[in-house]
């Protein structure tokens, strides 16, 4: 994990992870640096400290109820 200032532009760089199921079950937690970490950046004197999650969502079985809301919107759009 690392962070680089080149001009006004800040980066942050994480290695991804194995995906893991997040506490509420509805994401994966792909990269985290699992609470605040202090950078080796500078900003007016002190060093820049951040957070940061990266994730991706859960695919779900939508229910047969919303299943047949999606298809009356499809169809009121025009859709199939």
């Amino acid at each position: 994990m690392g962070m680089k200032l080149k001009g006004e532009d800040l980066t942050i760089t994480m290695k991804l992870k194995k995906p893991k199921p997040s506490n509420s079950g509805k994401s994966l937690l792909v990269a985290s640096t699992r609470g605040v970490k202090k950078s080796g950046v500078i900003v007016r004197g002190k060093p820049v400290r951040f957070t940061a999650s990266a994730f991706i969502y859960v695919e779900t079985k939508r229910s047969s109820r919303s299943q047949k809301k999606s298809a009356k919107t499809r169809k009121r759009d025009g859709r199939k």
